[in-house]
């Protein structure tokens, strides 16, 4: 099996209080917050990394081009720079919440969910701003560049997306519960 950077191991957190108001939490798999250096070199980990530096690059693409006036030349990079900038920042936190283990501590959050979602809406976002940096691609190489680096972070989020559903199917059929509550282990296979 390939690595993917998913797992099947639920993480649960248990909460005890006494008579003196004193409350404690541990997990089940012992999982901390600290740096996962695994998770860099798993599938989903190198695709964040891809998708990052898409991203940066669509904005560097897009901010060269928000320059130029006419024919709709402005709006059109300013909503390509605007779909890279928050794709750039919404990957990064994703990547860092992975890479520092916070959503195997923070398990009361629908993690793969969220991400479902923001990889869906990304994937959709991307093909719009990049299709309209493309028509627009004759007045200036830089919405050209953009255009061709959108496409390209459209599919790597495609990607995303695809292992994200993959694994949201197979740990429901695992688990045999929504999986909003589970967020699987970096170094474990689930596929």
């Amino acid at each position: 099996m390939t690595d993917t950077g998913y797992s099947s191991q639920k993480t649960t957190v248990q909460i005890t209080t006494t008579s003196a108001t004193t409350t404690t939490s541990s997990t089940s798999n012992g999982a901390k917050i600290g740096p996962d250096v695994g998770y860099i070199k798993t599938i989903p980990g190198i695709l964040r990394i891809v998708e990052i530096v898409l991203n940066f690059i669509c904005i560097i693409c897009a901010s060269v081009a928000t320059g130029y006036w006419g024919n709709g030349f402005h709006e059109a990079a300013s909503f390509f720079e605007f779909v890279a900038v928050v794709g750039f920042i919404w990957t990064l936190v994703f990547f860092f919440l992975y890479f520092l283990k916070i959503v195997y501590v923070v398990t009361r959050v629908p993690w793969l969910i969220i991400d479902l979602i923001l990889c869906a809406v990304w994937v959709v976002l991307y093909v719009i701003a990049s299709i309209v940096a493309a028509t627009k691609g004759g007045y200036h190489s830089s919405m050209a560049a953009a255009a061709f680096f959108g496409f390209a972070a459209a599919i790597i989020y495609a990607i995303d997306l695809a292992l994200v559903i993959k694994n949201y199917v197979s740990l429901k059929k695992i688990t045999g519960d929504t999986p909003h509550q589970t967020v699987p282990a970096a170094s474990d296979d689930v596929y």
